[in-house]
């Protein structure tokens, strides 16, 4: 990286290598074929699997939720701890409704952090 990047790299503190044990690993022709995040016929993303599920608030959450789509779980008790998180986000309506509301709120942290980090942000 810091041969290719040419500049301070400061941002980065730990390279974690992805499990592949952790994650279902599909190739392309499965996940065009699935089409999880895009129609086979018009490559757009209305009619695929992200289109029907993305009920996200924020740029933040379709990313998340689009690479939770990219790399689905493995592990049980991971898939479990994903699965207890949005059950109680569905029965808690009120909470559900509020974390909604403070959610849109927020600007786009992650592309801030990267902003700041790469010495790009304005302001």
């Amino acid at each position: 990286l810091k041969t290719t990047q040419k500049r301070s790299l400061g941002q980065l503190t730990t390279i974690r290598e992805v499990e592949p044990d952790h994650y279902l690993v599909l190739d392309p022709f499965t996940r065009r074929n699935l089409e999880l995040t895009e129609t086979v016929r018009e490559r757009a993303k209305k009619g695929s699997l992200l289109w029907l599920l993305d009920k996200t608030e924020t740029s933040m959450g379709g990313r998340m939720l689009r690479r939770w789509i990219d790399k689905p779980l493995l592990n049980r008790t991971s898939i479990e701890a994903r699965l207890e998180a949005v059950d109680t986000l569905y029965h808690q309506l009120i909470w559900r409704e509020e974390l909604r509301e403070q959610l849109a709120a927020i600007y786009d942290l992650e592309r801030l952090v990267a902003r700041i980090a790469f010495g790009t942000a304005n302001g």
